[in-house]
């Protein structure tokens, strides 16, 4: 993930931020493959950008088993983190990530009741797409994102299905809100979501 720094100048306002985080998905694949802890996973330096990132024990994301379905135990520092991380977690249960290109992007506005609802609305987009477009995505960029409001606003860059590249191990049919949280953790956010496959 990086924060860009000069974007946040005059964008603050009661509670709502417009930040940019973008995905960093080899990195991110690269620590999740391993399985071990990898402090820097999804950071990049450059200059008058700002490091975000997890604690030193945290993987982006966790997939586990539930019943005939499967779920995600997702982790971010802010809520625009765990939200980049939940969707690179969902779209790495259809396709490897490292197969994906980013040839194209769709822009994606959701709104929601609640933290949870904004979460299953963004998930739901993005699965909304491939079902329409046949688009997998692999990169994220959070434009604006609104605590107060529950409103956010993103791109993801990817591409459309394509039988020969992609291995395509399941689709997802939706998010549910059976078992969905989003909790405040001391080290920044975690979500607990399960999908219908």
């Amino acid at each position: 993930m990086v924060f860009e720094r000069s974007e946040l100048a005059g964008l603050w306002e009661e509670g709502s931020y417009e930040r940019r985080y973008q995905s960093s998905i080899p990195e991110v694949e690269k620590c999740h493959a391993l399985a071990s802890a990898c402090p820097d996973a999804g950071w990049e330096d450059n200059p008058g950008r700002q490091k975000v990132g997890l604690a030193m024990d945290e993987l982006p994301f966790e997939v586990f088993e539930h019943t005939a379905d499967v779920g995600l135990q997702v982790y971010g520092r802010t809520l625009p983190e765990l939200f980049i991380h939940a969707a690179e977690g969902m779209e790495s249960l259809m396709v490897p990530l490292e197969q994906v290109e980013p040839r194209i992007s769709r822009e994606v506005e959701v709104e929601g009741d609640d933290l949870v609802s904004l979460l299953i609305a963004w998930l739901s987009r993005l699965i909304f797409l491939f079902d329409t477009e046949f688009l997998l995505f692999r990169q994220f960029e959070i434009e604006r994102f609104s605590e107060t409001q529950l409103k956010m606003k993103a791109r993801a860059g990817g591409e459309p299905y394509d039988e020969q590249r992609h291995e395509l191990s399941s689709a997802i049919k939706a998010v549910t809100r059976h078992q969905a949280e989003v909790v405040s953790t001391a080290n920044g956010y975690r979500a607990r979501i399960i999908f219908d496959i």
